[in-house]
């Protein structure tokens, strides 16, 4: 589906007549922070969101097709529109693609109604629009109607010209385009759907059809009655948005067949038209901004239920930031257009997902980290902490992160991606600060000049120390002196990701910094003690690990052959201080029968208290725990 940018959710500063002027300024009083943002528990939601909300949460079902077909065209029998105060879009594409998979198991007398609202009757018929019903009556043809072709042409044409890599329509197909002067109850604008022709008319084609002839975009009376009420030469960008947008669609149609195009995911599908329409339209476009969905991408909530994070999964048009976004970090001209496509062709969410935020991949987690960080939306913060893309406008603010308070924890969920923006204060007597965290994203330390951000890129938890008083901490120290607050920016894409902040001492921080009572031996994973873990004291800050299995507890590697790991004399593997924790090589020894053997691996430990400690290795995708053993047993050859 689509949705075109309602001239109520426009802001335009142009030059001319006082009245225009205070027309203007009223809208963006309305509908900047405040009027267009996303509904929250106290904010009735419109129709079309209680639509993708449902859709996401039960899933497609023939139901929920024929519910929305009522709510955004009209009615149709065994229908139920949703009782909202707006329908929430302009166009009826989205709605006609969830309903083209059972279109095989409507009554004709349901077929004939959408057939009535997407494909019309010819201009040149006149009176009642067929078995529609009175509810759709026809009038002689518009005189816009030339001009919204040309228009569709132009577009058309400049989109070819700017983005060669993205095909409208294939060889062979046509795009249709038709102008239906009816008059309805709804405001829908357009609908975008495939065709055949059957019987000298275009028809829809059936569920079980694997060929189409060509694109249909339909264009309804509220789009005609703001093309001709236009003045030329005021500028048409939300017209030609909508087009472009229309346009995209068609791409999708053609870059996946039938039945393909009725299976698409609403996020990509809707978020990916919606971006690709702006960024034709806006291109150059300083005037003008977009107060509907930048606001509703950068709401961090669901309206159902109240403060629930809203996953990018349950949006649609508003995933215009993501796209955005993900056009900002790939960088090159083709590069987004490719992704998007391959996005497309993913059967499934996470799938798609991972084409760009696998956190598997370097490139995928630095995407994430970007995604987080310019979803929080103040570039006061610097640029990377506000995203940027069509019509966004530099005077828009999103709501700022809710307070997280000192020792509470906060996360995301697995398989709901979404960004947790949080900011913790620091009062004036918190020494130092832990910081134990899973994701990808950034720190922000508010007051503090010494390196002021951080990235976070934590596959598996990491757990880091800041001191904030430096005549409190007589160790070596991550230094950030003077902050009073840090903002957070977190998702685990898929994944599920964690954030916890924690006011320590200068004592605390010292302690594990000089690695306290690290010396000696842990079991564990902890409940289990099948692995234990010997630190040794090795000089200049360097500490030894040798881990033993069961059965070879407290040997060494000397005169051991080994069979796994980067090649190094085990004598010589090391770990060292590094940001709160120790990184380095661990050597692992096992032995068979009367032969040993043992192997090296890169770890991370941090200390959590004077008996435990956790470990990650390079083949864990978890992080356990080990408890100290007490009496400490002594190595053996």
């Amino acid at each position: 589906m689509t949705s075109s940018l309602p001239r109520r959710a426009l802001a335009l500063v142009t030059a001319g007549a006082l009245l225009v002027i205070a027309v203007i300024v009223i809208t963006m009083i309305t509908l900047l922070p405040g009027g267009g943002r996303e509904p929250t528990g106290g904010q009735k939601p419109t129709a079309w969101e209680v639509l993708v909300q449902r859709r996401y949460v039960d899933g497609p079902s023939r139901q929920l097709a024929l519910d929305a077909f009522a709510s955004i065209f009209g009615p149709i029998p065994g229908g139920r529109a949703v009782d909202a105060d707006e329908i929430g879009t302009r166009t009826g594409t989205a709605v006609m693609r969830w309903v083209g998979p059972y279109w095989e198991e409507l009554s004709p007398e349901q077929q004939n109604v959408v057939r009535s609202y997407v494909v019309g009757t010819p201009e040149s018929s006149a009176g009642p629009a067929g078995p529609a019903g009175p509810h759709v009556l026809r009038e002689p043809p518009d005189p816009a109607t030339p001009g919204i072709r040309r228009l569709v042409d132009r577009v058309l044409r400049g989109f070819r010209e700017d983005y060669p890599a993205v095909e409208i329509v294939e060889q062979g197909k046509r795009l249709e385009v038709r102008v239906s002067n009816t008059r309805q109850a709804k405001g829908y604008d357009v609908v975008t759907a495939p065709f055949v022709y059957s019987g000298g008319d275009l028809k829809i084609p059936n569920r079980s059809a694997t060929e189409y002839d060509g694109c249909l975009i339909t264009f309804y009376r509220p789009f005609l009655e703001r093309y001709s009420a236009t003045p030329s030469p005021v500028p048409d960008t939300s017209r030609v948005a909508l087009v472009a947008h229309e346009l995209f669609h068609c791409h999708q149609l053609r870059l996946l067949g039938i039945p393909g195009y009725w299976e698409m995911k609403d996020w990509i599908f809707q978020g990916s038209a919606q971006w690709a329409g702006m960024k034709y339209a806006f291109k150059n476009v300083t005037n003008l901004w977009d107060t509907t969905f930048w606001p509703k991408y950068f709401a961090p909530y669901t309206f159902n239920p109240p403060r629930r994070k809203q996953s990018l999964f349950a949006r649609a048009e508003a995933n215009v930031g993501f796209f955005a976004q993900l056009d900002t970090s790939l960088g090159s001209p083709d590069e987004p257009w490719t992704a998007i496509d391959k996005m497309l062709k993913k059967g499934n969410n996470e799938a798609a997902f991972n084409v760009v935020g696998s956190a598997a991949k370097p490139s995928g987690r630095r995407f994430l980290t970007e995604w987080a960080r310019g979803f929080v939306g103040d570039a006061t913060l610097g640029p990377e902490w506000r995203s940027t893309g069509p019509g966004l406008g530099e005077h828009f603010q999103p709501d700022p992160p809710t307070e997280l308070a000192l020792g509470t924890r906060t996360q995301t969920m697995a398989g709901r991606p979404a960004v947790e923006k949080r900011v913790v204060p620091l009062g004036a007597d918190v020494e130092a600060v832990r910081i134990t965290v899973q994701g990808w994203g950034g720190l922000a330390w508010q007051g503090s000049t010494k390196r002021p951000d951080n990235v976070i890129d934590a596959p598996q938890e990491q757990t880091q120390w800041y001191c904030l008083q430096p005549e409190k901490c007589s160790c070596r120290f991550t230094d950030r002196s003077g902050a009073r607050s840090i903002t957070v920016a977190l998702t685990g894409g898929t994944r599920k990701s964690h954030f916890l902040a924690e006011a320590k001492t200068g004592d605390e921080l010292c302690k594990q910094q000089a690695g306290g009572g690290l010396p000696g031996t842990y079991a564990g994973p902890q409940p289990n003690t099948d692995l234990h873990l010997r630190f040794e004291k090795a000089g200049n800050d360097e500490y030894t690990l040798t881990g033993t299995l069961e059965g070879s507890h407290g040997s060494t590697a000397r005169g051991c052959q080994q069979d796994y790991g980067p090649t190094l004399e085990p004598s010589k593997a090391r770990l060292r201080p590094q940001n709160g924790r120790y990184e380095g090589i661990a050597v692992y020894v096992y032995t068979q029968g009367k032969r040993c053997y043992f192997q090296t691996h890169a770890v991370q430990v941090t200390v959590v208290d004077e008996d435990t400690i956790k470990m990650c290795d390079d083949t864990s995708p978890t992080c356990p725990l080990y408890r100290r053993i007490d009496p400490d047993p002594a190595p053996v050859a």
